[in-house]
């Protein structure tokens, strides 16, 4: 009984902040922008196959003066929450599960259980590796799909890409098997409603926060101060503030607990207010990540008393696999869709190209900017696999969602 209500309730909350999700998204569709919008200006830029050199494993380990490889450990990293010109990791391939319920695009107020395949139900293993990179007011982040795991990620074989650049656009680049040329959407920063590659934009950004935070969960990079050699405190992010008063600034404390013989911090203990349970990383360093003193691993876990007494542990594991620390200086527009285009040779088609303003999209051509033919239109084609995808994000997030899970999962 004890159990199935601790089931039951990390189902109800996923639920619910996923009806909230596409509450927000859905909406009545507001008037557009004028289509002189500033945004359409950079049309060139977001195209340019600049720097494709930064997707292989030639690009630049030698970081500036300032960002030293071998000077971040652990409480450097946290603190500073560096730029980060290139990082490869890998989420927990476990934690990849397909949502028991979506909300009926129709009426945000019913949820539709999704019919499972024999597929969906088998049992996941290793990781799903991304490769990524964070500059202020920049960012990429995309999967591997020559790496093990790629099967997993709900963008299937798309091979998306999502970023922003510092014209203030955020935009997402993939292949769906009905535009097999491509499409880049993207939409300008005066834009404040929802829109597609706005959200997709914003879980790519939140996937590359847990790596700058070592995964500790609902902390915001670049907020974290050391009260001493082991305490810390960080402002914590809107999942860990929900249900707190309104104008509460919510923070993570914590402590590193154990170091191993060389000093370095093999345990870290965390908390916030509103949750009443433990949490705690735990760093193993196996294998050098890129000349640095961080940890290639960090496995996490949560420990949650439910009123009966009965205790629930649960366990997820991240990797990292290479990291480059410093300012990226070589492109003066930040990262753009056309660094990550396709090429099918000299005869190929460009990417057919997505403008949305006020959750209205628009397609872009040589002939100008006109409504998006209904086949063009992301949302109706994609709706399903993004919730999927916002239920992986949280689930990222906050791992007490996995209560049922009983044991550890070490990677290899």
């Amino acid at each position: 009984m004890v159990r199935t209500i601790g089931k039951r309730f990390s189902v109800c909350l996923l639920m619910g902040l996923l009806g909230a999700f596409a509450l927000k998204c859905i909406g009545q569709p507001a008037t557009p922008l004028p289509t002189n919008s500033p945004s359409l200006k950079s049309i060139a830029i977001l195209i340019n196959p600049t720097a494709l050199q930064t997707n292989t494993s030639s690009a630049s380990q030698t970081s500036s003066t300032n960002y030293i490889q071998e000077n971040y450990d652990v409480r450097r990293f946290l603190e500073e929450a560096p730029p980060l010109r290139k990082v490869v990791y890998g989420n927990d391939a476990t934690t990849y599960h397909h949502a028991d319920y979506i909300s009926d695009k129709n009426d945000t107020n019913k949820m539709i259980k999704v019919k499972k395949t024999a597929e969906d139900l088998k049992p996941k293993t290793g990781f799903v590796h991304y490769e990524g990179a964070w500059q202020p007011g920049t960012f990429y982040n995309r999967v591997l799909h020559d790496m093990p795991g790629a099967e997993y990620d709900p963008g299937g074989t798309e091979r998306t890409v999502v970023g922003s650049n510092l014209e203030g656009n955020d935009w997402i680049l993939n292949y769906p098997d009905y535009f097999p040329q491509g499409r880049i959407i993207f939409t300008d920063g005066t834009n404040k409603v929802g829109s597609y590659s706005r959200q997709q934009s914003e879980m790519g950004r939140s996937s590359l926060d847990c790596v700058r935070s070592l995964w500790i969960n609902c902390m915001v990079p670049g907020t974290l101060n050391w009260i001493d050699e082991n305490r810390f405190r960080a402002r914590a992010g809107s999942v860990a503030a929900a249900g707190a008063p309104s104008n509460t600034v919510v923070y993570v404390t914590g402590e590193i607990t154990a170091r191993d013989t060389e000093g370095r911090p093999t345990r870290l203990e965390y908390r916030w207010p509103t949750f009443q349970g433990r949490l705690w990383k735990e760093f193993i360093y196996s294998k050098p990540v890129s000349g640095t003193k961080l940890p290639n691993v960090v496995v996490g876990g949560a420990r949650l008393l439910l009123p009966e007494g009965e205790e629930h542990i649960s366990y997820t594991t991240n990797i990292l696999l290479g990291v480059d620390i410093g300012v990226e200086d070589r492109y003066p527009q930040g990262y753009n869709p056309g660094m990550f285009m396709i090429s099918k040779g000299t005869n190929s088609l460009p990417p057919h190209i997505l403008y949305e303003s006020n959750r209205v999209s628009f397609i872009v051509d040589d002939t100008g900017i006109s409504p998006t033919p209904e086949e063009f239109k992301p949302l109706e084609h994609s709706w399903n696999k993004r919730l999927i995808l916002v239920a992986v994000v949280l689930i990222l997030l906050v791992p007490i969602f996995l209560v049922s899970r009983k044991s550890m999962f070490v990677g290899k």
